[in-house]
């Protein structure tokens, strides 16, 4: 858990939970976002949902999430963003809005990677990332696709959250003087690709060295232990 000026911040697994003044902002609706956010009792403060790419582990909790809110949303709208282009996020909560219709209102709403976002206490920015997803079968192999780090400010805090990002200027720029980067590196095997689509904890660190804190967490889920900046 991170915690600075009132805003604290605790990894959900493949995903980053933000809280200041009352309200949550999830980054990312893993499938361990719905027993993570149960365990600290921040479902009924969970108001925005940003997503930051299609891929499974940033998207496959978003139903669940949606059915365990039920009991905890009142007449304000449950903001759900996601890129623009990337489908995969917009249809998982319209499919949740066909099959459960009328449990509470849902907005989903889409950005152009790169544009800024407001959420109730946050405002930040999106920077497109070099994002790969990992294709198996006969002729496996990476595919280029939409994805986003962010940029979150609330109360005079910034976190950088850099999930499934290939080596790119932009992790830098995302990174830059933050509070907190959040940055995660390749563990789970891959298919044989060219070029690097995963970054290495050599290539976060340095993304992340003028970052006040630096979380490591690996695409598998897990969290690594706390690197500051004197970290060599």
């Amino acid at each position: 858990m991170f915690r600075k000026d009132g805003v604290t911040v605790w990894w959900v697994g493949a995903g980053l939970y933000v809280e200041a003044d009352g309200q949550g902002l999830l980054l990312d609706a893993p499938v361990s976002a719905v027993s993570a956010l149960a365990a600290l009792g921040a479902l009924p403060r969970l108001s925005s949902i940003l997503l930051t790419s299609g891929r499974a582990r940033s998207v496959g909790g978003l139903v669940p999430l949606l059915c365990a809110l039920e009991p905890h949303r009142t007449d304000a709208p449950l903001t759900v963003r996601s890129c623009l282009g990337e489908e995969r996020g917009e249809g998982l909560a319209g499919a949740w809005m066909a099959a459960w219709p009328g449990r509470y209102p849902l907005l989903v709403d889409g950005f152009l990677p790169g544009e800024p976002f407001e959420a109730g206490p946050f405002d930040g920015d999106t920077l497109p990332v070099r994002h790969g997803e990992p294709v198996w079968g006969h002729e496996p192999g990476v595919t280029a696709a939409i994805g986003v780090a962010v940029r979150v400010r609330a109360g005079g805090v910034t976190i950088a959250w850099v999930p499934g990002a290939g080596p790119d200027p932009a992790i830098r720029a995302a990174c830059r003087d933050v509070d907190l980067a959040v940055i995660e590196i390749g563990v789970e095997p891959w298919p044989a690709a060219d070029g690097a689509w995963r970054l290495s904890i050599e290539d976060a660190l340095a993304d992340a060295a003028l970052a006040a804190e630096v979380w490591i967490v690996g695409d598998d889920g897990q969290f690594g232990m706390p690197r500051h900046r004197d970290v060599q």
